[in-house]
């Protein structure tokens, strides 16, 4: 944390708190990651502690400066009033807001300085993955080609070495779960869960629990019972959420959470593992989940049908799910656990058809459940708050705008629109945000 009087803030996204940095208290770059620069991060994935250069600015021709440039353009960001403290005929600052106190302060003529000694924090609302893989046997024993089954590439798109929870796990909590049941176990036993703690960075855990399942359930050499290998694995995709959602309900951190469910064919249950007649109790765990706060992505890679891919879509996005009739094999009637509606909604559906595919659709959805809301422990003026300056990636963000930033309280600062998708999206983004000294509510 460093003190500050005019506020700015600079970040990579990989970092849990966003540390404030200003030239209130030691003017200017400094921080960030050795490089050199004097500017926000240089998108290597290190936290990037040092702020935009900001320099005076003559607007107007007459020698005198007038204007700040935040982010090294050539362009004020900020023009104002011109201010002599000493009379000596050369300003030391300027007024922005015309209450006659300086804003932005001069600083040897190539910087901008704070006026006040205020110590505020900014940190980033952080959102909690689970990651829910299906372990049934059709995982290990179908291609997906190039690869010799589906669990394989799946793996190189979570824990990689350019996986989503690799790059990642700093600036999103992961946990990861496996599912499946052996039919030998019995009811009591459903789902076998292999699951991990949810935490940041928590590549480690995470791809030893990965390791520890990367087989397939079945033992071959099994007596048959009824026609059906007793150790094959199955896909009780319902009582997986369910256990899935208890575990992020349980988990105390504050932030939006998600399950990012991954199977391959459609569910069966528990108590049935064959046929596969779990669709409602799938769609009926996600709908729960989602009344808890707990969204849930799904991807299909293989065998599950589209409708159920829909349907889960839905559920997992508080939207309506289209009621349909029981599959073939499925009594009438006995679909009654969701709840079900005439239409149903049109949530993204992710079924890839290829490694390549998988990966860029788990890059998406991990990335899209970045935060683009930030928390200060000080409070920002209402009537003050459009002195605010915020970049994305280097773009100036225009205030209250849908594509800009708003203030959802005189503590919250929302990215909207473009600008939050570029948060979202780009693998290494930078915010830096800024607010003159006398915008805070000093108490």
């Amino acid at each position: 944390m460093i003190r500050s009087g005019s506020l700015f803030l600079s970040i990579s996204l990989f970092s849990l708190m966003l540390a404030a940095t200003a030239s209130g208290c030691g003017a200017g770059g400094g921080g960030g990651d050795g490089d050199g620069d004097e500017g926000p991060g240089d998108g290597d994935g290190d936290i990037d502690l040092g702020v935009p250069s900001g320099r005076p600015i003559d607007t107007n021709g007459d020698g005198i400066f007038n204007g700040v440039d935040l982010n090294g353009d050539g362009v004020a960001d900020f023009e104002g009033t011109p201010i002599d403290e000493n009379g000596d005929g050369i300003p030391e600052g300027i007024d922005v807001d015309g209450d006659g106190i300086i804003d932005y302060r001069f600083n040897n003529g190539n910087r901008v300085q704070g006026c006040n000694d205020l110590e505020v924090e900014f940190e980033s609302v952080t959102s909690t993955v689970l990651v829910l893989v299906d372990r049934s046997s059709s995982m290990f024993d179908i291609p997906l080609a190039p690869y010799a089954n589906r669990w394989e590439p799946l793996k190189e798109a979570l824990v990689g070495p350019d996986g989503a929870i690799t790059n990642l796990q700093g600036g999103i909590r992961f946990g990861f779960a496996a599912y499946t049941h052996q039919s030998q176990n019995g009811v009591g036993a459903c789902p076998l869960f292999d699951t991990t703690s949810i935490a940041l960075n928590n590549f480690d855990a995470i791809k030893a629990e990965y390791d520890s399942v990367s087989s397939d359930p079945i033992d071959p050499s099994a007596p048959l019972v009824g026609g059906i290998n007793p150790t094959k694995g199955e896909t009780p995709t319902g009582a997986a959420i369910q256990a899935a959602a208890a575990q992020l309900a349980a988990f105390p951190e504050f932030g939006p959470k998600f399950i990012l469910l991954v199977t391959d064919g459609e569910p069966d249950t528990c108590a049935q593992p064959d046929p596969q007649c779990g669709q409602d109790e799938s769609i009926a765990a996600a709908q729960a989940a989602y009344a808890q706060g707990i969204g849930t992505f799904t991807i299909g890679v293989g065998d599950i049908g589209l409708q159920h891919l829909q349907d889960l879509a839905n559920a997992g996005s508080g939207q309506p799910v289209q009621d349909r009739p029981e599959p073939m094999d499925c009594p009438m009637g006995s679909f009654t656990l969701g709840a079900y509606s005439p239409t149903g909604g049109a949530a993204r559906v992710f079924n890839p058809a290829d490694p390549e595919a998988l990966k860029a659709d788990i890059a998406g959805i991990v990335g899209s459940v970045r935060s683009c809301t930030f928390t200060m422990n000080a409070e920002v003026e209402a009537d003050k708050a459009h002195l605010g300056t915020v970049l994305v990636n280097n773009q100036t963000a225009a205030f209250n705008n849908e594509n800009g930033w708003r203030m959802n309280s005189t503590t919250e600062v929302e990215i909207l629109g473009s600008s939050c998708q570029a948060v979202k999206t780009s693998a290494h983004p930078d915010v830096y945000i800024s607010f003159p000294c006398d915008a805070f509510v000093v108490r």
